[in-house]
Parts: C-alpha cells; sequence; structure tokens
C-alpha cells in the first residue's frame, strides 16, 4: 500500500482539466436546487411542481449523475492513472552495416585530391552521417584484417577513431580482402544477424583473392558493395624518404583503379559496384543499395528493456461504458458515436502537455537536444545515455550505475573511461563481465583502460622524476649561493685590513718626519695617493663582489617566484594534475593505442596459428599492394 501511495500519479495530469465542466454544472444545479429550497417556506409542496420551472425530477437527477459519473470516469482514464512499471523492448533501427576499410600502401596514392586515404576518409564520414540510426562497424584490413569497432549505434565514436588510421598504423603491410570480408561476416553472424550489408572501399581486389573471396560471398547471406577508389592512370605510391614504392624490377609502381574488373566481380556474384565521386551521388546510391533489402534484425526490438509505466486507465473505460449502456434506449448513444471517435484520433506531435517525461525527453534525443533530454527522462537509462552524448559522463556514470545489468555496468564504465578515471573503470566493466561474460566490448574496453592506467602511472613516475631533479638543481643553487656570499665576505674583510693598515703607516710616517715640510708634504702626497688608490681598489673589489651577490640572489628570486608560480598553476588534486599530464601526451600519438590494439591481436592470430587454429595464410597477402 505504502508504495502504491509513493508511486500512484496520471501520465496525462493535463486532462484533468476536462472535469472543470462537471464542476461547473454541478455548481448550477446546486444553485437551482437551493433557490426552490426557498420557495418550500412559501408555496405549499403540492404546487411547487406546477408553479417552478427548471426543476430536475428524481428520473433526471439520475440520469444527470450518471453522465456526470461517467464523464468523471473518461477524464480519469485519459489521464492515465498508473503506479507500477513494466520492463519493455526498445524497438529501433538494428540495420547493420559493416563498413571494410582497405589501408593498404597503395591507399597513399595522390591521384585523388588530397589522397585516396585522406578522401576515403571523408567519404565514410559522409555514410556514417547519412545512417543517423541502425548498427555500424569497422573493420581496417591491410595484410590482414582487424576489428577497429564492434557493431555499435555510436557513430560518432566511429568519425573519431578515423583520423588516427593509417597504413602505417596496422601491423602488416599488403591487401587482404577476403579476411576482411570473413571477418564482418563473423561479426555479424555473432550478433544474429542473418542479413546483414558490408561496404567494402577499396582501390583493388587483388587477382589470386577473386576466387577466394567470391566463395565467401557465395556461401553467405550477406550483401556485399564495392566502393572503388581512384582512377585509371594511377599515381605512384609515397614511400617516405625512399621516395616512390618500386615493383620487383625496380621501376616506379603505379598504383590504378580497374574499375572494370570490380564491376564483373560485383556481375558475378550478386554484389553491388559503387564508384567514388567528387559529388554526393555515390553516397545517395549507397543509400538507396543499403535499404533495398532490409535485414531480418531491422524488424526485431533490442535487447535492451526500456522501463515504462504501465497505464490501467483502461478498466475505468469498463465502467464507464456500464453506465453509458442506461442510455441506449434514450438515444444517447447515438451522439456519442459522433463523440468518441474524435477523442480516438492520434494524438499530434506537438501536444506535449499530453506526453510522459520519456517520451518528451526522447524527442529531444532525437533532435539531438541532449541536455534538455537528460532533464526529461525519468528512465535512469535513457538519463545516462543523453548526459553520455552531452558529455556529462559524472552524471551519466551515476545514472547507469543505477542499473544492474550488464549494459548498464558496460555503460558505466565507458563514462568513467572518459572521466579519466580508469581504475574504477576497469572494477565496473569486471561487474559487466561477471553478469555477462560473453560481452567482448566489456573485454576490449577493459584492456584498453588497464594499457591507459599504465601509461598514466609511468607518466606519473616521470613526473616525481621531474620534480626530484628540480629540487636537487634548486639545493645545488642554494648552495652555490651561499658559497658566493661567503666568498664575498672575505673579500670585504681583506678589503679593510689593508685599508687599516695604510692608514696606520701613513700616521706613523707623518708623525717621524714633520721636520721637513716639504718633503713630508710630497710624502705624505704620495702616500695620501697611494692611499686612495688601495682604497679605491678596495671598493671596487666590494663593489664587484657586492654587484656579483646582487645577480646571484636576483637569479635566486627569479627562480624562486618560477617556482611559486608553478606551484600557484597547478592543481590542487592530484589526479586532476596526473589526468592533465596524460591527456596533454595523448595527441602526440593518437593513433598509439590502436596500434597497441591492433598489435595484441596480431599476436593473438600468431598463437592461434602454432595452435593450429583455423586462420589464413597471410604471407601471399603481405606481397600484395
Amino acid at each position: 500500500m505504502a508504495l502504491f501511495i509513493e508511486q500512484f500519479h496520471f501520465m496525462r495530469p493535463l486532462w484533468l482539466l476536462a472535469l472543470l465542466p462537471i464542476a461547473a454544472l454541478l455548481a448550477l444545479l446546486w444553485r437551482s436546487h437551493y433557490q426552490s429550497q426557498q420557495w418550500h417556506k412559501h408555496i405549499a409542496p403540492q404546487l411547487l411542481p406546477a408553479l417552478l420551472e427548471g426543476g430536475l425530477s428524481r428520473t433526471n437527477r439520475a440520469v444527470f449523475f450518471a453522465i456526470a459519473l461517467s464523464w468523471l470516469l473518461a477524464c480519469l482514464a485519459l489521464a492515465g492513472p498508473t503506479w507500477q512499471k513494466q520492463p519493455s523492448p526498445v524497438v529501433q533501427n538494428t540495420e547493420a552495416l559493416v563498413i571494410c576499410w582497405d589501408l593498404s600502401p597503395s591507399m597513399l596514392a595522390e591521384d585523388i585530391s588530397p589522397s585516396r586515404l585522406a578522401r576515403s576518409r571523408l567519404k565514410i564520414i559522409d555514410l556514417l552521417k547519412s545512417r543517423p540510426d541502425g548498427q555500424t562497424a569497422l573493420i581496417a584490413f591491410s595484410g590482414e584484417a582487424y576489428t577497429v569497432t564492434p557493431l555499435t549505434d555510436d557513430i560518432q565514436t566511429i568519425i573519431n577513431l578515423l583520423p588516427a588510421l593509417a597504413p602505417n598504423t596496422l601491423p602488416t603491410l599488403g591487401s587482404n580482402p577476403e579476411m576482411a570480408y570473413k571477418q564482418a561476416s563473423e561479426l555479424l553472424n555473432q550478433a544474429g544477424i542473418l542479413q546483414g550489408k558490408i561496404v567494402m572501399i577499396t582501390d583493388e581486389i587483388p587477382s589470386d583473392a577473386l576466387s577466394t573471396l567470391s566463395d565467401l560471398v557465395a556461401n553467405s547471406s550477406h550483401k556485399l558493395t564495392l566502393w572503388g577508389i581512384g582512377t585509371a592512370n594511377g599515381a605512384p605510391i609515397p614511400w617516405g624518404k625512399q621516395g616512390f614504392a618500386k615493383d620487383s624490377s625496380g621501376a616506379i609502381a603505379l598504383a590504378k583503379l580497374n574499375e572494370d574488373e570490380l564491376r564483373n566481380f560485383a556481375v558475378q556474384t550478386g554484389s553491388y559496384y559503387v564508384p567514388v565521386v567528387n559529388d554526393n551521388s555515390d553516397i545517395a546510391a549507397l543509400q538507396s543499395l543499403l535499404a533495398d533489402a532490409p535485414s531480418e534484425a531491422e524488424s526485431k526490438s533490442t535487447e535492451q528493456l526500456f522501463d515504462q509505466w504501465l497505464e490501467q486507465g483502461h478498466w475505468l473505460v469498463w465502467a464507464c461504458l456500464v453506465l453509458l449502456l442506461f442510455g441506449f434506449r434514450r438515444g444517447w448513444l447515438l451522439c456519442a458515436a459522433f463523440v468518441l471517435p474524435s477523442t480516438l484520433l492520434p494524438t499530434d506531435a506537438h501536444a506535449s502537455p499530453f506526453k510522459t517525461k520519456d517520451q518528451t525527453g526522447f524527442e529531444a534525443y532525437q533532435q539531438e537536444n541532449y541536455e534538455q533530454a537528460a532533464s526529461a527522462f525519468e528512465d535512469k537509462s535513457w538519463q545516462g545515455a543523453a548526459n553520455y552524448r552531452n558529455e556529462n559522463y559524472a552524471a551519466a556514470a551515476q545514472a547507469f550505475a543505477q542499473q544492474n545489468t550488464a549494459s548498464g555496468k558496460f555503460n558505466q564504465g565507458n563514462a568513467e573511461l572518459l572521466q579519466g578515471d580508469f581504475e574504477q573503470a576497469i572494477k565496473t566493466y569486471d561487474k559487466a563481465l561477471e553478469l555477462d561474460p560473453n560481452l567482448e566490448a566489456a573485454q576490449k574496453n577493459k584492456q584498453l583502460a588497464q594499457a591507459l592506467k599504465q601509461q598514466q602511472e609511468e607518466q606519473q613516475q616521470e613526473s616525481n622524476q621531474e620534480s626530484s631533479d628540480d629540487q636537487e638543481q634548486s639545493d645545488e643553487q642554494e648552495q652555490s649561493q651561499e658559497q658566493q656570499s661567503q666568498d664575498g665576505d672575505s673579500e670585504n674583510q681583506n678589503s679593510n685590513e689593508q685599508q687599516s693598515e695604510e692608514s696606520e703607516q701613513q700616521s706613523q710616517q707623518q708623525n717621524a718626519e714633520q721636520g721637513n715640510s716639504s718633503s713630508a708634504d710630497a710624502q705624505s702626497g704620495m702616500q695620501g695617493s697611494s692611499s686612495e688608490e688601495s682604497q679605491s681598489s678596495a671598493a671596487a673589489q666590494q663593489g664587484e663582489a657586492t654587484s656579483s651577490d646582487g645577480e646571484n640572489s636576483s637569479e635566486a628570486a627569479a627562480a624562486q617566484q618560477a617556482l611559486e608560480a608553478e606551484k600557484t598553476e597547478e592543481p590542487q588534486s592530484e589526479e586532476q594534475q596526473m589526468l592533465e599530464q596524460v591527456l596533454r601526451k595523448v595527441p602526440d600519438d593518437p593513433a598509439g593505442l590502436l596500434r597497441a590494439k591492433f598489435q595484441h591481436q596480431f599476436r593473438q592470430r600468431q598463437q592461434e596459428l602454432r595452435r593450429g587454429g583455423d586462420f589464413d595464410d597471410t604471407k601471399q597477402a603481405e606481397q600484395r599492394w
């Protein structure tokens, strides 16, 4: 009962305003009844029905109250009373697309401005933006194929990873489109998608790979679309400081696009071929091709559950219908036949007062107004998703933390990872894997968090080493200043002693030779000049020492001010300082994490190959360019 009182509310409370007309009618009825009661004091009760007009008989009064009660029940039903939730599947477009991106060295050719690699990157971004919904995966291949991102509906993550991908990011060189198609099919099969789409953007399919790729396409239910990039004339392949890549005969190799070969392959295998053009006509063609054969997953609900309030207003409709049955013989239902259909018309999209907060938040979410969506959502999963898209990762982590599901913990770990709390993210990913050990995305993100944490610890050690070196340098500087100060004091003391000795010598000579005034005056003048020279020399020495001490003291003061300024600029929190150091060094090598990820996949394949796993021999693919 306490739970009922706590959670009871109306989903569309503005419908209660429709009770105002009934309240007004009841007020008028009471006023009429009150006025009629005043006549009872002056007129006999037998004469009242004949003399008074507008009064209601018992039958009419009962009918009126029946209508009022029906009106009340109908308004309460339309207001949507509810007090409990029911998990419902989220229905969305889950059409799956896997993009296979050729990163062989021939993609560095510049026959298309600025290069095939740069142009293909921009085209992939345009294709992703043209698909606001649905699931998308990205595979990069050269000598081997590597999964960049599994199937996800977060296209912005894929777009952010594209600039870091290049031929030198992958561990091996070459061209292996058959392995890329096989890996794309495995991603779709693992997701339970029977009819997915695979788009392969490439400049060539090697002749020795045609038969293998044809067999894979023939034995698969996934539709392949070849997206050719390049020109028939081709261009040399830049090869760093060595100039351009050369073939086995020593001549400069030209990377050419053989469109006829790609078209023939598409016709033979029942695939599609679309050339890359300067405008967006190729994007439009891909959109139409991808929409021709909708996948089976497109009509299915996702595994995510959305807790919705279970509306209980339909029970009041039955009571309302029972009351309306009494008006069947009087012809009132004929009026209801014209009134009720108007209430059953679909609500316009702009009628937000008649929508729940979650429905309003979902509309704002679709319009990419994530801040408004986060404040409108009551459901914690959607609230966390809106905060995540709004880059408010702290609020997103708090919202996802209230979900004790694998997907909730996975999303919480992602928010904590982007927040910089790598250790907590690792723990959260472990919880997600405990709930769902087959969640590969959580395992991969956990490895990424571990790599970031290790990098953070290494940078912290470097920072501590730098601070210790600065401390040693400061100690050496203080010792140097003390030594210079001692040297200056000793020089001043020697100069003062020399002055006193010369003064005493001058006084003795003047007392002993007072008889000979001329010689005494001359001698006194010579000694006086000598004394002045010695004094000036001593003063100069003292001035030099003072100047040297002043310079050293000013340098020390400047160094001290610099150290104090650095201390004031440092963040109060050590965690924030370490996070800033990590973020400051990340742009130096944005592809480092991806390169480490691909190296890890490469080592795993090598281990499986040694154990006799089912992996194709890639030695031949590495020789293709």
